[in-house]
């Protein structure tokens, strides 16, 4: 099965997700600066934060399904490490950078208190302080991933350390432990095991017949609709993630069987899912400020997802795809 028919769905399936996070914050937004929407309203927008939850199995589907294959030596973790590095950071930066100094110029510019640190902001490593960037909690997550598989590449015992990392987070869920290390807090947060789903998900593409997609697509869509229907909380949220990952393998097959359509714009707006992901609420705080005065929450609420997808898409074709192509092809330059 080709990559590029495996991924296209998934590309297009990011792009939503993005879209739903971008619905989210803007909801946040208009209630506390235009005014408070419909029950309605509020009820469909307020659960675009499970967006995240989709990237999460994503992110573990990609690496697994990308990697799945690579030589475990040291020259294919170097191909891995660099562009991971590349991926996150890159695009990231620019956007971290900018508030850094901002909330350095201006601690007053948030009516919330940014109790943020400096050393996660730059490299989204885990302290006991969060990242500038508020939605970047979920990259120092990423990051912690990333460098666990990292390590996939130097022990043909990987499937036993996911089974302990797995066990370790189901232990101290189980008994409420909270970790007094922000690292440890991090490796045994139960939101992880959506990654290790995702990485599930891989391998069963590769092992498991096309023609069973109808029953994993059913199976997850319903689970997923019963957390919808139960008005579950975000604290529960990874029902909803675990849900994911048959629909992921579904989604898959189906595109493998060539049952799924073109999709030109949802690859555009999932190209830049990432792009719109990190520049989509500090736009979004500047927008609502400026139409406050106006005291409507449809008008604030339209602007608030307009400009955040909009800016989103701007940025990743003026700066995160440029940039991206020149840093790989210098980091491919130097390494001949």
């Amino acid at each position: 099965m080709r990559e590029r028919e495996q991924l296209t769905v998934l590309q297009c399936g990011r792009g939503v997700a993005a879209f739903a996070v971008v619905l989210a914050h803007s909801n946040l937004a208009t209630t506390a600066f235009g005014g408070m929407p419909p029950d309605w309203v509020e009820s469909i927008c307020s659960r675009g934060f499970l967006g995240v939850d989709f990237f999460f199995v994503l992110s573990g589907f990609i690496m697994m399904h990308v990697h799945m294959d690579d030589a475990r030596d040291t020259a294919a973790a170097g191909r891995y490490i660099k562009k991971r590095i590349s991926r996150i950071y890159i695009p990231y930066l620019p956007i971290s950078i900018g508030l850094i100094v901002l909330y350095l110029a201006l601690p007053s510019v948030s009516r919330v208190d940014r109790d943020w640190g400096l050393i996660t902001s730059l490299s989204l490593f885990p302290t006991d302080r969060p990242p500038a960037l508020d939605v970047a909690w979920t990259l120092v997550h990423e990051m912690t991933f990333y460098s666990l598989f990292f390590g996939s590449y130097f022990t043909r015992h990987s499937a036993v350390a996911t089974c302990a990392w797995v066990a370790g987070i189901v232990a101290a869920w189980t008994v409420a432990w909270v970790p007094p290390l922000a690292l440890l807090r991090i490796l045994l947060a139960p939101i992880n095991l959506e990654f290790v789903a995702g990485v599930v998900a891989a391998l069963t593409v590769r092992r498991v017949p096309a023609s069973y997609w109808p029953a994993f697509l059913f199976a997850g869509v319903f689970s997923a609709a019963v957390f919808v229907w139960s008005d579950a909380q975000e604290t529960s949220r990874l029902w909803f993630g675990l849900s994911l990952a048959p629909v992921v393998v579904g989604l898959v097959f189906i595109e493998h069987l060539g049952l799924i359509p073109a999709m030109r714009y949802g690859l555009i707006l999932g190209n830049a899912s990432y792009a719109i992901y990190l520049v989509h609420n500090p736009l979004i705080s500047v927008v609502v400020r400026l139409v406050m005065s106006f005291h409507q929450w449809q008008t604030t609420l339209v602007l608030c997802v307009a400009v955040g997808t909009l800016g989103g898409l701007a940025y990743h074709f003026a700066v995160e795809r440029p940039a991206v192509a020149w840093v790989r092809s210098a980091l491919t330059k130097g390494s001949r």
